[in-house]
C-alpha cells in the first residue's frame, strides 16, 4: 500500500511539474527574464535556459512555503527548540511569527552559503582542470607517479 501511495505522490509530483514547466514555456521571454531578474539571478540566455532557471526558482518558493506551513503548524515550544538548533536570538523570547520568519531566513542564508561554496568549487576545479590540459602527457605521467 505505501509503494502504491509513493508512486501516486511522485506521478502527482511529475504531473504538477510539466504543468509548470509548460505555464512557463506560455511566457514570454520578458516575462522569464522578469522573473529570473526578480529573484536576483542573472537573466541571460535562450528561453528554455530561462524556463529551466524560472522552474527551479518556483521549485524552491514551493519548498519555502511549504516549510512555512510546516513551521507554523508546529507548537511553540518545539518551534523555539528548532530556532535554538540554528542558534538564533529569537528563540528565547521570540513570537510564533518572528520564530518561523527568523528560521526561514537561517535556512535561506545556508541555501544561499552552500550555493556560494559550489560556485566556489566548480571555479577551482575548473581551474586546476585547465592547468592539467596544459600540461604535457610526461609532466601529468610524473605528477602521478611522484603521488
Amino acid at each position: 500500500a505505501s509503494r502504491k501511495r509513493e508512486a501516486e505522490r511522485k506521478k502527482a509530483e511529475e504531473e504538477a511539474a510539466a504543468g509548470t514547466r509548460k505555464e512557463l514555456r506560455g511566457m514570454t521571454l520578458d516575462q522569464l527574464k522578469s522573473l529570473v531578474s526578480s529573484k536576483g539571478l542573472e537573466a541571460a540566455g535562450k528561453k528554455e535556459e530561462l524556463i529551466e532557471v524560472a522552474f527551479k526558482i518556483r521549485l524552491q518558493d514551493e519548498a519555502v512555503a511549504a516549510r512555512r506551513d510546516e513551521l507554523r503548524s508546529m507548537a511553540i515550544d518545539d518551534l523555539r527548540d528548532v530556532a535554538k538548533g540554528c542558534k538564533l536570538a529569537a528563540a528565547a523570547t521570540g513570537k510564533k511569527d518572528a520564530l518561523v520568519d527568523a528560521v526561514l531566513a537561517h535556512e535561506a542564508k545556508a541555501r544561499e552559503d552552500t550555493r556560494a561554496f559550489d560556485a566556489k568549487a566548480e571555479e577551482v576545479l575548473a581551474q586546476w582542470a585547465e592547468g592539467l590540459e596544459e600540461k604535457s602527457g610526461a609532466e601529468l605521467k610524473d605528477m602521478c607517479a611522484s603521488r
